[in-house]
């Protein structure tokens, strides 16, 4: 199952729900993908981001 999520200047992102599409994806890379973009949506950093323990 492949996901398109197109990005927008206009924030539209801010309304998609990334932590229901991770919990649908078989994938366990995808849904760390997924959840890494939630976790930006929050409003943190890279840096935080990347030293979540997604999996």
């Amino acid at each position: 199952m492949s996901i398109t999520i197109k990005v927008t200047q206009d924030g539209a992102y801010k309304k998609i729900d990334f932590k229901l599409l991770a919990r649908k994806q078989i994938s366990l890379q995808m849904k760390m993908r997924l959840m890494a973009l939630a976790h930006f949506q929050n409003g943190h950093s890279r840096t935080q981001t990347a030293q979540l323990d997604l999996a």
